[in-house]
């Protein structure tokens, strides 16, 4: 069986959902909430990065342009940049959801909009059902709408080391790519509740698994 690991979101509905979309994929998914739990793991096979919050700017060699806006756990952020960065050095699968996506951004050399709206880069309400557009492969291949869900009031500045696969309907880029590494804006582990053919989000993760 392969072995997964991620960081627990806040939500214990989302927590649960992950849990069981892994075990049905015959995955075993171990939740690391700090250090001391990342170095008792002697070996894993892959990585999800789920929603949460904002990343802290200094990541991406910001400030809090807004301190008002979003909020921050840099207990999570201290965490994550070990995982992440530890799976891209042994080039394991990567799977990015949300924040998680914006993570993958980070590590890679990216940077982030703090705030779309304040930024002036949308009008779009981020924060409601949209299209995605401009759909490229592999992920065109595992999608079974393009009308996904979306909860987030920052968005992809800059990439490096990856590639755009969607957008949504303003140009902000909702999907990011590189071979083993799939980071997606929306939430697929909530879609996939109501239709269960997201589940071949997932199954390409799998697929990447050795």
């Amino acid at each position: 069986m392969k072995h997964i690991l991620s960081y627990p979101t806040n939500s214990d509905q989302t927590n649960r959902t992950i849990r069981a979309i892994c075990k049905g994929l015959g995955l075993s998914l171990t939740f690391v909430r700090s250090r001391k739990d990342f170095n008792k793991i002697t070996a894993y096979d892959g990585l999800i990065l789920m929603g949460g919050a904002d990343v802290e700017p200094w990541y991406y060699g910001e400030y809090h342009r807004y301190p008002h806006l979003g909020y921050t756990d840099p207990a999570r952020d201290n965490v994550e940049w070990l995982l992440v960065r530890v799976a891209m050095s042994n080039s394991l699968p990567i799977l990015g959801i949300c924040r998680g996506m914006q993570m993958l951004v980070i590590a890679h050399g990216g940077s982030m909009w703090q705030d779309l709206k304040k930024d002036r880069v949308s009008r779009l309400d981020h924060t409601q059902d949209h299209r995605l557009i401009d759909i490229k492969r592999p992920l065109l291949s595992h999608l079974h709408t393009d009308i996904v869900n979306s909860r987030h009031h920052q968005g992809v500045k800059t990439i490096h080391g990856l590639k755009p696969l969607a957008y949504s309907p303003d140009r902000v880029i909702e999907a990011v790519y590189r071979p083993g590494v799939l980071g997606v804006q929306f939430h697929p582990e909530d879609l996939f509740l109501n239709d269960t053919k997201w589940i071949h989000l997932f199954s390409w993760f799998k697929s990447g698994l050795q």
